[in-house]
């Protein structure tokens, strides 16, 4: 199987759900970020999804409205045990946003979405506003995903 996307020469990481129907790849786009393509596995076929990661860049955006869709790129962390869920945290640029806007009006997000619905549990969206590296939660919900 060739996925002709991730054919540009740029590094990429593929995460496999535990089920093997699903398919996360973090594809490098540079400067440190990379863009998230969901596939389904439908026969022998990878069929490319992007319902979820539109979720997920809506959630965003109508946090931080100086971001657009496109600035927004949703990375995947890790698979739940059925393989029907995703960790995700989202990026952007430091100069995704308007001339007008400074320092502190956009942080990463952290959320948990269902790739079959491609629906974002409101409940885990997540601020991430340390400096440095991202640290994923730590609460109730991230430990027990």
């Amino acid at each position: 199987m060739r996925l002709t996307m991730l054919s540009d020469d740029m590094p990429f990481a593929v995460l496999w759900s535990p089920d093997s129907h699903w398919i996360a790849v973090n594809h490098h786009v540079g400067s440190f970020m990379d863009r998230l393509h969901l596939f389904e596995m439908v026969g022998d076929k990878a069929v490319e999804r992007s319902t979820l990661i539109r979720a997920a860049r809506h959630v965003v955006t109508r946090r931080y409205p100086c971001l657009t869709p496109d600035a927004v790129l949703p990375n995947a962390l890790r698979w739940s045990k059925d393989g029907h869920h995703l960790v995700m945290v989202t990026i952007s640029s430091l100069y995704a946003c308007s001339d007008t806007a400074k320092s502190g009006d956009w942080w990463p997000l952290w959320m948990i979405g269902d790739v079959r619905t491609g629906k974002i549990d409101v409940a885990s969206v997540r601020v991430d506003k340390a400096d440095g590296p991202l640290h994923e939660p730590r609460d109730l919900l991230y430990r027990g995903f």
